[in-house]
């Protein structure tokens, strides 16, 4: 990652390893946003979002709590993970069990 000027971005992803995020048969939400960053509406294809941080997001700062929620039928998971600067070296990765 490049920061651009004056921000510091981190990066958070949102994966599901077993399977594809499809909407709107699925409802995906990735700190907030609906459907998540990079899912297209369609056929379920994707199995990963990716979220840029910056300090403009993320006032407050490092540390803050970043969510990410699946729901699909009988399956539902939602999973919490920690933001951190990519400055130092950090990715969050949220992954989904089902």
């Amino acid at each position: 990652l490049v920061p651009r000027a004056g921000l510091r971005p981190g990066l958070a992803l949102h994966h599901r390893p077993r399977g594809y995020f499809g909407v709107p048969r699925d409802t995906v939400v990735f700190d907030g946003q609906r459907p998540a960053p990079g899912i297209p509406t369609g056929v379920a294809g994707i199995a990963s979002s990716k979220l840029r941080l910056s300090e403009g997001v993320a006032a407050d700062g490092p540390g803050r709590a970043v969510a990410g929620e699946f729901h699909s039928g009988a399956i539902s998971e939602r999973i919490v993970g920690r933001a951190w600067p990519a400055a130092q070296s950090h990715v969050v990765t949220l992954e989904l069990r089902d």
